[in-house]
């Protein structure tokens, strides 16, 4: 017994055989190396490939690769295995001997969905040391493809002043909304100028008297749930002005978490145009953000809205790989001209078990169809923005999603069919003053009452009418 062997030394047995004579024989050993500490971990990897894997469908067999293990004194004498789902290391006898491979597919398995699974390794020296237990990032077990969901519910207003009243009721006059009070919790940017617009600027959503025209950006904070879907959307327009009219692009940045994109708005002055997107919080707090590219430019803007799903239905199917769900992918339309537009798409579709890797969408003339957009991706993002599209009056066009989950499932959704509509409705009885069947020419009594019949669409159908009474026509002065 030598007690005083020390770490990394090399020692050598020497054996001396001597006659009766005298004569002696030597032989020396080979030497072996004291090493007293156990091998230096590395990393492990789960799957086959360079990138760490999220998720495997496979519910037989488990993959994990690693490197970095090392020994400087006597090396590697083999590498011990195990797969479990829990991040503690499991006990001796759940360890497989692997050799030394840096790389090991376990088979025989039997996994269950929805579980995440880690894999565990250790290095064993030529010393019989047996280092640290070393366990991977984990891997889900995902056998579904991804879902569909619909928001059937969605909760108040999120912003204060979406659409820069500053509060005021609707009793109040136009002239007496203030430029400060229609910029009411609104952050503004440095290079901000605002002026308050008029009736006279068409406010088309009836949500009273005032849009805001601004240069560089609005911004306002507000609370969120993280994990919770959010519907953000606003309309914009180009300022009426000479500069504004010479200019050939006017774009705009919205931010929202996850989300950051620029839109264009059409060349047609004063023709408001509608954007929506889907963005899901991540955070307590989340803010919103509008600026323009430019600011040799302004725009004007209302209605910015910002509504949590409060009511979701997740909707799931066998494993038929294309699906048509109603209210999982919508559709909107943006007049560029009478012959041309731009469609905007979004959806809410995700995997609960390892999560959506990447979203690829397409528009054709039926479902699944690519005639009008090849399927392009948006990576996680859900929603996109074609290019000019040139449609004729009445075309029905599909918007198909592939949605590839991490595991490698897929699933494609198409939309409802949207129908191409460059013609507004039809008021076939046109407007009554008065709730009978003649038109009031005078009346004593302070009730103001209309009727109105036949408005129709036969093309994408009626939405919502909006009435207002004014001095004059298309006027909101009283």
């Amino acid at each position: 017994t030598a007690s005083s062997l020390r770490q990394g030394q090399r020692y050598y047995t020497i054996v001396r055989a001597i006659s009766p004579l005298g004569i002696t024989t030597t032989s020396i050993s080979d030497g072996f190396a004291v090493d007293l500490t156990p091998p230096n971990v590395g990393v492990i990897l789960d799957g086959l490939r360079y990138h760490d894997a999220r998720a495997q469908s496979n519910t037989s067999s488990y993959s994990a690769r690693w490197f970095g293990f090392n020994d400087p004194e006597s090396g590697i004498h083999h590498y011990e295995v195990a797969v479990t789902p829990t991040i503690s290391p499991p006990g001796r006898s759940s360890y497989s001997d692997v050799g030394i491979r840096l790389r090991v597919t376990l088979n025989g398995l039997n996994l269950t969905q929805g579980q995440t699974y880690y894999a565990h390794i250790a290095a064993v020296n030529m010393a019989g040391l047996r280092s640290e237990n070393v366990v991977s990032g984990g891997r889900v077990i995902d056998t579904t493809r991804p879902s569909g969901v619909q928001c059937v519910a969605y909760g108040t207003e999120m912003l204060a002043n979406p659409s820069f009243e500053g509060g005021a009721v609707p009793s109040t006059p136009c002239s007496m909304v203030t430029p400060d009070a229609a910029t009411q919790g609104w952050r503004l940017g440095v290079s901000f100028r605002a002026v308050l617009s008029s009736s006279a600027n068409f406010d088309p959503f009836g949500n009273g008297c005032t849009s805001l025209y601004f240069v560089g950006a609005i911004s306002q904070m507000f609370p969120t749930t993280p994990g919770t879907s959010y519907t953000l959307s606003f309309a914009l327009r180009r300022f009426s002005s000479e500069e504004s009219e010479h200019t050939a692009i006017f774009q705009a940045r919205v931010i929202a978490p996850g989300l950051q994109h620029i839109v264009t708005i059409a060349t047609v002055v004063d023709s408001w145009q509608r954007f929506e997107f889907v963005f899901e919080a991540d955070e307590l707090r989340s803010e919103v953000v509008l600026s323009t590219l430019n600011d040799q430019y302004g725009l004007v803007v209302d209605e910015f809205s910002v509504r949590s799903c409060t009511g979701e239905v997740e909707l799931i199917a066998s494993d038929v790989i294309a699906q048509q769900w109603s209210g999982v992918v919508s559709v909107s339309q943006e007049y560029i001209s009478m012959t041309t537009t731009r469609l905007y798409a979004n959806w809410n579709i995700r995997d609960s078990e390892s999560g959506v890797r990447e979203y690829l969408w397409a528009i054709g003339t039926v479902p699944g169809g690519e005639q009008l957009q090849q399927y392009t991706s948006t990576g996680n993002t859900r929603h996109g923005v074609s290019g000019n599209l040139y449609l004729t009056h009445g075309t029905r066009v599909y918007v198909s999603v592939l949605a590839w989950n991490y595991a490698g499932l897929e699933r494609v959704v198409y939309s409802d069919p949207y129908v191409v509509d460059f013609t507004p409705p039809a008021v076939g009885g046109g407007v009554l003053d008065g709730m009978g069947d003649e038109d009031v020419q005078y009346q004593s009594s302070a009730v103001v009452a209309a009727s109105w019949e036949g408005i129709t669409d036969p093309d994408s159908g009626v939405s919502s009418c909006r009435w207002a009474v004014g001095r004059l026509g298309y006027s909101k002065s009283a």
